[in-house]
């Protein structure tokens, strides 16, 4: 609905309201969604921890300085008060990391 004056500049006692019609646009087309990641690292098998591995890391922000580790295939966020050492142990053990013994 919307207010449709008449055109002239005149005063008058009450407005007239006709309805017309809204155009809204449609949302913008998309291209191919990316492939998403597996979560985390629990999936995958163990690895040997003396291979050679290649890390992203992106500092994410935050109160605790969270990081972004991709590797692998996957992603995880980490805070900071996170050794280097856990991080790569949960990316070497894989599955094996949750398990309990």
């Amino acid at each position: 609905m919307g207010y449709q004056p008449s055109g002239k500049n005149e005063r008058s006692g009450s407005t007239t309201w006709r309805p017309t019609i809204d155009k809204l646009g449609g949302s913008p087309r998309q291209g191919p969604a990316a492939p998403k990641a597996a979560s985390r690292w629990y999936r995958l098998t163990r690895r040997n921890a003396r291979d050679r591995l290649t890390l992203t890391i992106r500092y994410r922000g935050g109160k605790e300085a969270w990081w972004n580790v991709e590797a692998r295939g996957s992603s995880g966020a980490f805070p900071g008060y996170r050794s280097i050492h856990d991080v790569m142990r949960e990316i070497n053990e894989g599955a094996s990391f949750r398990r309990e013994d």
